[in-house]
């Protein structure tokens, strides 16, 4: 099993239970494109964010959503007083508008 660096291993070791100590191998991963692609080899199997594999348009590559479902939370960092270019602008006007949070936006 390959999951992205960020997410603790307890997290996924919890919602394995007991099948967490029965796996072959448990590793992390920097970049989606490189877990894609040992996956497509036959050697394991990524956790990652719905509609990641989408991004590769290959049809051996699908995702199995977490039953029950595994919710994880994510950030968005930027550095503040920065001059920002108008797509970033544009960006964090859409996150503040469909995905909420605690007003730290």
């Amino acid at each position: 099993v390959f999951t992205p660096r960020r997410i603790k291993t307890q997290c996924v070791r919890e919602w394995l239970g007991e099948y967490f100590d029965k796996l072959d191998g448990y590793a992390s991963y920097n970049l989606l494109y490189n877990a894609a692609m040992l996956v497509d080899c036959g050697i394991g199997a990524a956790i990652a964010i719905e509609g990641a594999g989408a991004l590769y348009k290959n049809p051996d590559i699908v995702f199995r959503p977490f039953f029950p479902e595994l919710t994880l939370s994510s950030v968005l960092v930027w550095k503040r007083h920065q001059s920002a270019l108008k797509a970033f602008l544009k960006f964090t006007e859409f996150i503040k508008e469909h995905v909420g949070g605690d007003g730290l936006l």
